[in-house]
């Protein structure tokens, strides 16, 4: 673990490392975290698991003219040079050595240093669990969520269960329990470097290595998904009816304004519809204003 994480992680999380698969206008640039950051300790009780689909509004809200459309760092006002350059959510690099809290505490507390106000008292806590979340979440790929599922199905299920709750029927067979990976209080404070490493090297004689069995990408698969088991799970659909056939196609209408006192919006602009959701994949339409 890297020494800037190391002084990061509560005293708890030492102990929570040991027992991880056991037996198995907006987000600007980061401060560096040794610098800038609290002691991440959470101070208020998340009452409920981040919801990505209210993430991914909030963000298109508030953060797409910093961050851009995909989180790659190319908004507009950096394109036109009014802030700087913004990191990429889409780097595992950089966004995997962080803990999902670092960006909570970015969202709340801001870095007026890198033009980024705080939200603290624009958000609720919700939504900014809900879009600090989404951010630490926009590398992750439909497709690598699917292999992650059947590698954890495959390794893992077997002893933290299919829900991650740490009680596959191994565990319960031995009286045992692994780790709870829909514990939200403890994953907040689990980077996915950190679990990669758990993954590779194991956990004493509890846990086996699996450096020999799965390569890093797949590791990074299984650890996307197992992400999943602490955020809010979107609905399942509806029962499609047999009344009636869907149509072909639909409209969505909608307006957009020029938020600047006087100022109008050219004819024929182009904008951007981003549709879809985390586990689908997310797509952009492009089309002019009519």
């Amino acid at each position: 673990m890297p020494t800037s994480l190391r002084q990061r992680v509560r005293p708890a999380a030492a102990a929570l490392l040991a027992l991880l698969l056991s037996a198995c206008g907006g987000l600007a640039g980061e401060p560096q975290i040794v610098a800038t950051l609290p002691v991440a300790t959470p101070t208020t009780l998340v009452l409920q698991p981040p919801d990505l689909s209210r993430g991914a509004a909030l963000y298109a809200q508030h953060c797409t003219a910093c961050h851009g459309l995909d989180g790659a760092g190319q908004g507009e006002l950096v394109l036109n040079g009014q802030v700087p350059a913004m990191p990429s959510f889409l780097d595992d690099a950089h966004v995997g050595a962080k803990l999902p809290d670092d960006y909570y505490q970015i969202v709340t507390a801001g870095n007026l240093e890198r033009l980024m106000p705080p939200w603290r008292d624009t958000l609720t806590e919700q939504e900014r669990r809900d879009v600090s979340l989404y951010v630490y979440s926009l590398r992750y790929t439909a497709a690598q969520q699917e292999e992650g599922r059947s590698l954890y199905a495959l390794e893992c299920a077997r002893c933290h269960g299919p829900d991650g709750r740490g009680d596959g029927e191994e565990m319960v067979a031995s009286g045992r329990g692994a780790f709870d990976m829909t514990d939200l209080s403890q994953m907040l404070y689990l980077s996915d470097e950190s679990m990669l490493t758990t993954l590779r090297e194991g956990v004493g004689e509890t846990m086996p290595a699996y450096a020999d069995d799965l390569s890093t990408a797949q590791m990074r698969a299984v650890i996307a998904y197992v992400r999943g088991f602490s955020r809010a799970q979107p609905a399942a659909p509806a029962p499609e009816s047999t009344e009636a056939a869907r149509p072909a196609s639909v409209s969505i209408r909608g307006r957009v304004t020029n938020g600047t006192t006087g100022g109008t919006v050219p004819p024929r602009l182009t904008v951007y519809l981003r549709y879809g959701n985390q586990a689908a994949g997310l797509q952009t339409l492009e089309t002019t204003l009519q």
